[in-house]
């Protein structure tokens, strides 16, 4: 019944197409899996709804135009039309009316805009273009008591900053006070229900940072504090406020302080104010610290969600981050796999699901990562902080006829290890302590052929042996590898041989001998990352130190430069073929343009979101059909009758609904 309803909503706009909508498939390309690195976005917690809303910001290339939902489990990207793309804009979420309210911002050509949009949980909506000047840097908060929403301050052109005050009602922008606080920008606002005042903190002008506290009763501004007198935050720009209604209080966290005016230094002090004074929180561990991050409220959880925001790692260098905070008044809870170089990835096909762990961080005291976490449908979660000790390079793989994830080696804060771990998707076991000496930045493949685990040397120390382990113990392999370990390495099932890069020479192993396959690869680097595409039948290359971001694919006879400059330049990444998205996907790395900047985003590398659902090199009404096999709505997973090896989840946000059909409909091309 399901199926010959869609068929008859749909049918007319199949049917519908001109051949001037018709789209041809396009080449195969990088693109963001999860909610991409960003800053200067804005972010509203829908009460009604239960969601916190995200919208725009801007990352290394462009500014975003996207819509997100976070319900306290995962991002889901809305794919709707509505404000073009922006940063700097400030959003509130009116709970008298239900809309989350967004003004201003600047625009990809870098214009300032005046708009006013409202989001209603299903559409965007412009609802004015006139009312405050066109500003970026300012601040919106929803006061509760008197039903409006509260603007105040920000940017205009060149160094013109703003200190009015205005107030939206759901029709009309009134201009409210010239007086209070000065003239500012990038300053945090929030709104205390419990005393009806909208608190203000900090910001800056053309040259000096602020530290003041002010309130708003929605007449009068008042100064509350004074700069930086008694315990209270440094003056700081760019940092983020909510009020936290479980705790009574308006919570700080974050932003550029003027400590050092050269480089920005960055704060990661969390601040309570309770309308008296201002308290410092010092809970461990905290998010690495940021400016330019957006935070809400979810008062329905008693949670403080924090998300993204710049990382200034020296003199001007600066990368942006995309992870997911949580705080509930005890702790921080890393609701993302926080930034890292040097972890281990594996793909469990059985489960469909992507394994991560350990890595290093470089933050005294402890430097590593010892935690597991799994990547399924778009969604990250923390399995267990038990098991292998917290380490950097271990060599890990999926065992795909045992069903479990082998790890072995890598450097803890004792030294190198030799150990053998394996991961059910449930829990850590110990296998093994003897076999491989200790070691780290092991290169490690499953042979699918052979069914079992290879491992070969290392670089630290420098070894060249080879190992087998067949889930009961490792045997030596008679054979001396042509590189020291690292990532580049693949197991190429079509062919059955490992391919393994080393240097600008390219080998493979058959389980015999390794052969010279190729003496130069133009685009290789040290330190990259490898991983074979069983479906395009391509091993894939990702560069990092040197030749950052270059992409090229090896066919079993040359390389070819399929890609440059995205995903943004890294090393010590790791790169893994997804069985169930049917793409190579990276995790995580060391910038190669800031030292000591990690990035926390996920990026896949396959044949962009194609409806050729029956692989027979169009898009016509067969893979309608298959389509129809799969849909399950927003929110569930496919229907049990989608057919197996079909991913028709053309979005990638682990459902198959109505966004994922007009990704079909655009793409549709007829039989050819």
């Amino acid at each position: 019944m399901r199926r010959m309803l869609l068929l008859s909503l749909w049918a007319p706009v199949v049917l519908g197409f001109s051949s001037s909508s018709l789209a041809k498939p396009r080449e195969t390309r990088w693109r963001n899996l999860t909610l991409s690195a960003r800053t200067g976005h804005a972010l509203a917690h829908d009460s009604g709804r239960g969601v916190t809303v995200l919208f725009g910001g801007s990352n290394w290339t462009r500014i975003e135009s996207d819509t997100w939902e976070w319900d306290g489990d995962r991002w889901t990207q809305r794919i709707v039309a509505g404000p073009g793309p922006r940063m700097g804009h400030a959003m509130a979420y009116d709970s008298a009316r239900g809309v989350v309210v967004l003004f201003g911002g600047l625009d990809d050509s870098y214009s300032l805009n005046p708009q006013t949009w409202e989001w209603d949980g299903t559409t965007w909506r412009l609802v004015s273009s006139t009312g405050p000047k066109a500003r970026f840097g300012h601040t919106l908060a929803y006061d509760a008591r008197r039903g409006v929403t509260v603007l105040f301050g920000g940017s205009g052109r060149e160094s013109e900053r703003f200190g009015d005050t205005w107030e939206w009602d759901g029709v009309t922008w009134k201009p409210r006070s010239e007086t209070g606080p000065g003239p500012r920008a990038w300053h945090a606002m929030a709104y205390d229900s419990r005393r009806g005042v909208t608190v203000l903190f900090g910001g800056q002008d053309d040259t000096t940072r602020f530290a003041d506290t002010w309130e708003w009763d929605g007449s009068t501004w008042v100064l509350r504090a004074e700069a930086e007198t008694g315990p209270s935050p440094l003056s700081r720009e760019s940092a983020a406020m909510v009020y936290d209604s479980e705790r009574g209080a308006v919570v700080l966290y974050g932003g550029y302080t003027a400590w050092d005016p050269g480089t920005g230094q960055q704060d990661n002090t969390l601040w309570g104010w309770d309308g008296t004074r201002w308290v410092r929180w010092a809970p461990e561990p905290s998010p690495p610290s940021r400016a330019g991050h957006a935070m809400a409220y979810d008062s329905a959880r008693g949670i403080m969600v924090l998300v993204g925001g710049r990382l200034n790692v020296s003199y001007g260098m600066s990368e942006h981050l995309s992870d997911t905070w949580e705080w509930d008044g005890l702790a921080w809870q890393a609701r993302t796999p926080p930034g890292r170089m040097s972890h281990a990835m594996a793909c469990d096909s059985a489960r469909g699901v992507l394994v991560l762990f350990g890595g290093y961080h470089g933050r005294y005291p402890d430097y590593y990562y010892g935690d597991t976490w799994e990547l399924e449908r778009g969604r990250w979660t923390l399995r267990t902080t038990d098991g292998p000790s917290p380490r950097q390079n271990p060599a890990m793989v999926y065992d795909r006829v045992r069903r479990v994830s082998v790890l072995f080696g890598g450097r803890d804060s004792g030294g190198n290890c030799g150990d053998t771990w394996e991961w059910d998707g449930t829990q850590w076991t110990l296998r093994a302590t003897e076999g491989p000496s200790p070691r780290q930045d092991a290169a490690m493949v499953y042979d699918d052929h052979r069914a079992m685990t290879i491992l070969i040397g290392a670089s630290q120390p420098r070894l060249t042996d080879m190992w087998a382990w067949d889930g009961q113990q490792w045997r030596l392999v008679p054979d001396t590898a042509p590189g020291l370990g690292g990532k580049t390495i693949a197991y190429d099932s079509d062919r059955r041989v490992i391919v393994y890069q080393y240097g600008s020479r390219t080998w493979e192993w058959d389980g015999q001998a390794w052969i010279l396959r190729s003496s130069y690869h133009p685009y290789y680097a040290y330190r990259s990352a490898m991983a074979y595409d069983p479906t395009r039948r391509r091993t894939v290359l990702l560069s990092g130190y040197g030749e950052t971001g270059f992409t090229s694919e090896w066919d079993g006879v040359y390389w070819k430069l399929t890609e440059r400059w995205i995903p943004r330049g890294r090393q010590e990444h790791s790169m893994v073929y997804d069985s169930r998205r049917r793409m190579v996907v990276t995790f995580g790395g060391e910038s190669t343009f800031s030292r000591e900047s990690y990035y926390d985003d996920v990026w896949g590398y396959g044949p962009p979101a194609t409806g050729d659902l029956d692989f027979d090199g169009d898009v016509d009404l067969s893979d309608f059909t298959i389509f129809q096999l799969c849909f399950g709505g927003s929110g569930n997973a496919p229907a049990a009758t989608c057919p197996p090896g079909v991913d028709a989840d053309l979005d990638i946000d682990g459902d198959v609904d109505l966004a994922d059909f007009l990704i079909l409909q655009e793409q549709f091309t007829g039989s050819q």
